[in-house]
C-alpha cells in the first residue's frame, strides 16, 4: 500500500496510460472518485483513513472535458462492478459522464454498468473569489466592485454548503476566513480547508473514525502542486485578513500574468498540528 501522496499531475498521467487506480489497498471492493484536482485530497485521505479496506480509484475528469474524449467504457466497467461507492462533483457539462441529478438522461448511470446498490455521494466544489488579482484580470472585476463581487462569491458558496448540508464546512469557512488561508486561487482550497470538509463527509455518511494520527498525518500535503494567487494590500483591505503571507508590491497589481507564489511549502503555514487539532475537536466534536 502506498502512503506517499499521488498529486494531480501524477494522477492524470496514469489516467491517461488508461489506468485509474490510484492508491491499491489489495481489496475486493472500489471506491471511485470523478472530480476536478480538488477531490485528489480526498483519496489521499481514503488511503490515509485507518480501517478503510476499498482501492481507490479516481477519474480525472477535466482533460476529458477539455479535449472532448472519453475514458474506456470497458476498463471503467469492470471497475463499477465491484465498487460500493462513487464520490464525485457535481458534472453536467460532459454527455455520458455527467453525475448531476439534472442530467440523467446522459449520465455515468447510462453509460457504466453501476450496481443499484452503490452508494453516491456528491461533494460541494468549494470556490471562492476572494483575491482581487483574480477578480480583475480573469474576470474583469471593475476595483470599485471587488467588495460586492467577493460578498457575492461568499454568499454563492454559502448557498451551496447548505444545499449539500456541509453546515460545519461553512461555519468554518465563516469563522477561520481571516485567520487561516482556506484557498489559494478562487477554485483551489487549501489542505486545511479539503481536510475539514472531508472530515464532515466522513462523520456524516460513513461509520469510520476520524483519529489524530489521521490529522498528523494528512494535515500539511500538497495535492495541487500548483501556484497560488498573490495577495495585495486591497485584498487585505477587503476579506480583512489576519494570517502570514507575501503581500505583493501595488505597483504590480495592473500587470496582467504575474508569476504568483509557489504555495508548495506554505499549505499549512497558518495553523500546527496541535491547533488543527484542537479545532477539529471543537467543530466535530470528535473522541481521540
Amino acid at each position: 500500500m502506498s502512503t506517499e501522496c499521488i498529486r494531480i499531475v501524477e494522477i492524470e498521467t496514469i489516467n491517461k496510460s488508461g489506468n485509474f487506480l490510484i492508491y491499491d489497498k489489495n481489496a475486493d471492493r472500489n471506491v471511485v472518485i470523478i472530480s476536478s484536482c480538488r477531490l485528489s485530497s480526498f483519496a489521499y485521505y481514503f488511503n490515509c483513513l485507518e480501517g478503510f479496506n476499498y482501492n481507490v480509484y479516481m477519474i480525472y475528469i477535466v482533460p476529458y472535458i477539455e479535449h472532448s474524449t472519453f475514458p474506456d467504457i470497458e476498463i471503467l466497467n469492470k471497475i463499477f462492478e465491484k465498487t460500493d461507492m462513487i464520490i464525485c462533483e457535481n458534472i453536467k457539462n460532459f454527455p455520458g459522464f455527467n453525475t448531476s441529478e439534472e442530467c440523467k438522461h446522459n449520465s455515468i448511470f447510462n453509460t457504466f454498468n453501476i450496481n443499484k446498490e452503490t452508494r453516491i455521494f456528491r461533494i460541494p466544489p468549494l470556490e471562492l473569489r476572494c483575491f482581487a488579482y483574480s477578480n480583475f484580470h480573469l474576470f474583469k472585476c471593475n476595483i470599485e466592485d471587488f467588495k460586492t463581487f467577493t460578498d457575492s462569491s461568499k454568499e454563492f458558496l454559502e448557498n451551496r454548503l447548505s444545499r449539500y448540508s456541509y453546515h460545519k464546512t461553512k461555519k468554518f469557512i465563516q469563522t477561520y476566513f481571516q485567520t487561516i488561508q482556506l484557498f489559494h486561487t478562487h477554485n483551489h482550497p487549501s489542505n486545511v480547508l479539503m481536510l475539514v470538509l472531508f472530515i464532515e463527509f466522513i462523520s456524516k455518511s460513513t461509520a469510520f473514525r476520524i483519529t489524530k494520527n489521521f490529522v498528523n498525518k494528512c494535515y500539511n500535503t500538497n495535492f495541487l502542486d500548483r501556484n497560488e494567487a498573490p495577495i495585495f494590500n486591497i485584498d487585505i483591505i477587503i476579506n480583512n485578513f489576519k494570517f502570514i503571507t507575501k503581500v505583493e508590491h501595488d505597483n504590480n497589481f495592473l500587470t496582467p500574468g504575474i508569476l504568483w507564489v509557489d504555495a508548495s511549502n506554505n499549505i499549512s503555514r497558518n495553523v500546527n498540528k496541535l491547533e488543527l487539532n484542537k479545532i477539529l475537536i471543537d467543530f466535530f466534536e470528535l473522541k481521540y
